[in-house]
């Protein structure tokens, strides 16, 4: 059922006009992670931010690893 048959036209227009920058900023904060990501995985940072944790045992390490990355 399109959404125009429950909605008058410019209820619909109005509603397309707010969510417009939510999702800009959802796929801006989106490319940023990513770019993060990418950053930590595919260059030196990674492996110094995760240096301290290589003596550690692998559950010691396990819950500490995602705070170290936020």
């Amino acid at each position: 059922m399109p959404s125009v048959s429950l909605f008058s036209e410019e209820q619909v227009s109005r509603a397309r006009r707010y969510h417009r920058p939510l999702y800009t900023a959802a796929i801006a904060g989106f490319v940023l992670d990513l770019g993060v990501l990418a950053l930590i995985v595919f260059t030196g940072l990674g492996g110094r931010l995760f240096a301290p944790l290589a003596a550690w045992p692998w559950w010691a390490g396990a819950p500490v690893s995602p705070t170290k990355a936020t």
